[in-house]
Order: C-alpha cells, then sequence, then structure tokens
C-alpha cells in the first residue's frame, strides 16, 4: 500500500487553519507564550485544538496546538503540542480524509460516530521517527489515525475496527 502522494497531504486545511510558527507574533497582544523542546511560540485561542476525551495515554490533556516547524529537514510532518499540563508532544502527518489508503467505509462509520462531515474532515497520522546507526525509520500508525473537525476545531484518535491498517506502517 503506497502512504504518502502529494495529493493526500491536507497541509492547507490543517496547517494553514491551525498551524503556528515558531516565531513570535509581537503584534498580538492576546497571544499566549508556551515553551516547547524545538522553542517558543505564541498562539491564540482560535488555534487551539480540543481533544474531547484526550489521546490514548494522555486522556487529562485535552488541549493541543499544531506546530509548523518551518524546516525541509521536518517536512511534511507537524508537531502536535499539548499545552496545558503535562508536555507531551508528538510528530503528526496531515492527510486528505479522501486519500486512498482507507476503505470510505471505514472513514464513513468514524466520521459518522464522530459526528463530523467529510467536508469539515482531515485527519494527522501520529508518526514515530526512530534513528539507529544505519538508519532512520519513519512509521506511521493507520489503525489510530487523529480526526480533525476543522470547523469545530475538535479531535479524536480512532481506533478503526478494521485490522488491514498497520499501526507501524513504515514510510522509509
Amino acid at each position: 500500500m503506497s502512504l504518502i502522494a502529494p495529493e493526500g497531504l491536507l497541509l492547507g486545511a490543517i496547517a494553514g487553519v491551525f498551524a503556528v510558527r515558531l516565531q513570535h507574533d509581537p503584534q498580538s497582544e492576546s497571544a499566549r507564550y508556551i515553551d516547547t523542546r524545538f522553542g517558543q511560540i505564541a498562539l491564540v485561542e482560535r488555534q487551539i485544538l480540543e481533544f474531547p476525551g484526550g489521546i490514548p495515554g494522555f486522556e487529562q490533556t485535552r488541549r493541543f496546538v499544531l506546530i509548523d516547524l518551518e524546516s525541509p529537514r521536518f517536512s511534511p510532518f507537524l508537531l502536535l503540542q499539548a499545552i496545558d499540563g503535562g508536555t507531551p508532544s508528538m510528530a503528526v502527518l496531515p492527510l486528505d480524509i479522501l486519500c486512498e489508503i482507507y476503505r470510505t467505509e471505514d472513514l464513513s462509520d468514524a466520521v459518522r460516530a464522530l459526528g463530523i462531515t467529510f467536508e469539515d474532515c482531515g485527519l494527522l497520522l501520529v508518526s514515530t521517527i526512530r534513528r539507529t546507526d544505519a538508519e532512520v525509520s519513519v512509521t506511521v500508525n493507520l489503525r489510530a489515525p487523529i480526526f480533525v473537525d476543522l470547523r469545530r476545531r475538535s479531535a479524536w484518535q480512532k481506533i478503526l475496527p478494521n485490522d488491514r491498517y498497520a499501526i507501524r506502517h513504515r514510510l522509509r
């Protein structure tokens, strides 16, 4: 199964709406500054993604922000960074919900259960980057994508019941 194709990326919809830059915006008086492992960022309320049930393993952490690391080295990945209590952060890969990776029925069931329309939905795939002496390995979790409601600024990580989707799908 081929995973990443340029037309499958949803950087325009997700990153354009939510992703913040690592640089400060001194003109934004309502900005709140938070420290991340990549530097300090300024964010405003409209950039926050609310996870009503948290993320598995971080159920008490409900508010996150997507950070565009603005580096070719990290492109096309974004950083999903917690902004309240705790410090979880993870690399995520934006993906168009209409991509051919997932069966339409599987996505339809999930979107319907979450109360999102396809037009308002984007996907984020949680990524793992492992470095050894010999190589860098990048995998994404296809079994539990994050569904983002772009209109309501809410997100949920949903485990899909179809076992055809790998938990560690290797990209490189």
